[in-house]
C-alpha cells in the first residue's frame, strides 16, 4: 500500500518536493536528470511492470488489470521522455543566456 493513500486529501498534494513552486520542480528535474538517463528510467519503469505481472499478486489477476497497468507504464515513459524533453531545453537555454550575457559585455 502506498503511503497516504487512504488520506486523499495528503495523497493529492506535493509531499516529497521541498514545496509546490516552479523552481522546485525545476530544480527537482534537472537534478534526477543528471543523475539518471532515459534508458535507466524506462528500464527501471519496466522492472517494476514486469515485477508485477509475473509475480503470484492478486491485483493483477484479471486481464483487465494486467492491461491497464501496461496503459498506465506507457503513460509514464511518456512522461519521462517529456521530463527529459524539458529539461533538456532548460540546460541547453541556460547556456544560450550565459553566452548572451557575455557577449552583451563584449559589445
Amino acid at each position: 500500500m502506498l503511503p497516504f493513500s487512504k488520506q486523499s486529501e495528503i495523497f493529492n498534494q506535493i509531499v516529497l518536493l521541498k514545496d509546490a513552486s516552479p523552481q522546485t520542480a525545476r530544480e527537482y528535474i534537472k537534478s534526477f536528470t543528471a543523475d539518471y538517463r532515459l534508458g535507466e528510467c524506462k528500464a527501471i519503469l519496466w522492472g517494476m511492470v514486469e515485477t508485477c505481472l509475473t509475480c503470484d499478486n492478486t491485483d493483477f489477476g484479471e486481464p483487465g488489470e494486467r492491461l491497464d497497468l501496461l496503459l498506465q507504464f506507457e503513460h509514464f515513459q511518456k512522461v519521462f521522455e517529456a521530463v527529459f524533453v524539458l529539461a533538456g531545453i532548460w540546460t541547453n537555454g541556460t547556456e544560450v543566456t550565459e553566452i548572451l550575457d557575455k557577449l552583451k559585455t563584449v559589445l
